[in-house]
């Protein structure tokens, strides 16, 4: 089980402010926060690392990470101290602040939940700029916050050749569970491959179903950050940003069609979605319920900090060939506590209520922190 601490940090605590003192002198304010944060769970707070025994590739091994509760909502209300103001249809509901001592955890780039190995709840799977899995059982109380981790653990994501992916060739970036196994996005040489498991349980390349070729001329380090599946089948990806110097607003996608994907041939079509200025797509969820395609943005600046967006793409409104029509759901900044948020799914309680959770990318920087956060959407 994770260490947890019962004493609850808010998204940007009084201490943090404090501690940050002499780091004004040579940071903007707006940063402060973030760098404080992560100070708060980078030093006592990480615990300890056993030495790594050798293992084969790709085999899951245990580490230890230290889950720091966020003050909810509810809890910043009852308290007197003044809630985050909602974003439009988003609402502030918690998280948790998550650090180790492990040298691969960190940069977390895309997520999803699935259902624990023994079916008792579920379990946080995520991939990492470092070509790792980690994989986590996650509790929650019962508004959908999380609240704690249990049997966390790590693996390598393998090559075709069953060797570890180092990182040029590994930078993972997106992931989507599907019936035929994990699709993984890959950045600086893009593409989307396809995993499974074998009988140890170990996640095994089986074929690549989007092919280089069909997406050169992408930057090198701003490719397919986002991959979803839709209600009938199909796979859309799209780019961080448009290819060129200057870059630009319409990012590039592709779509499948609803089942020559798994074959891995060139029949993807293209698709359009323009972010607002400054901001890249890092991240997609479909809502299972609906079919609606959601879209998380983020963007930073020296003064303003990070900042996420969050949009909706109605199902019936997803086809090739077109800029998506999306809703812009709202836009969030340090007072909610965020980093440089990259991964997202959906999850619905069973009352009905819709939440998205968000996870940062440190990546492996002590100015920025692992943080999950959770947000409800207003329907």
């Amino acid at each position: 089980m994770g260490k947890q601490q019962l004493k609850k940090v808010s998204p940007v605590p009084v201490k943090i402010f404090l501690s940050s003192l002499l780091v004004l002198l040579a940071f903007s304010p707006a940063l402060s926060p973030a760098l404080a944060s992560a100070w708060l769970g980078r030093m006592a707070d990480a615990p300890d690392m056993p030495e790594r025994t050798m293992q084969a590739p790709g085999t899951w091994r245990e580490i230890t990470v230290f889950a720091k509760p966020l003050i909810d909502r509810d809890s910043l209300i009852e308290s007197g101290q003044p809630a985050p103001p909602d974003s439009g249809k988003l609402v502030y509901r918690g998280g948790l602040v998550l650090t180790s001592k492990d040298k691969d955890f960190g940069g977390f780039s895309a997520m999803r939940f699935v259902p624990r190995q023994d079916d008792s709840g579920l379990a946080l799977l995520a991939v990492s700029d470092r070509a790792q899995w980690l994989k986590t059982d996650i509790a929650f109380d019962r508004q959908g916050v999380p609240t704690g981790l249990g049997k966390p653990r790590m693996a390598a994501i393998l090559k075709h050749d069953g060797k570890e992916l180092k990182t040029m060739e590994g930078d993972a970036e997106a992931l989507e569970v599907t019936a035929q196994g994990l699709v993984i996005g890959f950045e600086r040489y893009h593409r989307l491959d396809l995993y499974a498991p074998d009988e140890k349980n170990i996640y095994r390349y089986q074929r690549r179903i989007l092919h280089n070729r069909l997406v050169d001329g992408l930057n090198n380090n701003q490719s397919l950050e986002s991959v979803a599946q839709l209600s009938d089948g199909r796979l859309i990806s799209f780019a961080e940003n448009p290819p060129g110097k200057d870059g630009g607003t319409i990012n590039p996608g592709w779509i499948s069609l609803p089942a020559n994907w798994q074959s891995g041939g060139d029949d993807w079509v293209p698709v359009k979605f323009q972010t607002a200025p400054d901001f890249a797509i890092t991240e997609m969820a479909r809502d299972k319920q609906t079919g609606d395609l959601f879209v998380l943005e983020r963007a930073f600046s020296p003064l303003a900090g990070p900042r996420a967006r969050l949009s909706r793409v109605k199902a019936a409104e997803i086809s090739p060939g077109i800029a998506l029509p999306a809703e812009l759901l709202g836009t969030l900044n340090i007072a909610f506590g965020i980093d440089n948020m990259e991964a997202m799914d959906l999850r619905r309680l069973d009352d009905g209520t819709l939440l998205v959770y968000l996870l940062s990318d440190d990546n492996f920087s002590i100015n920025q922190r692992t943080v999950l956060l959770v947000f409800e959407v207003l329907e």
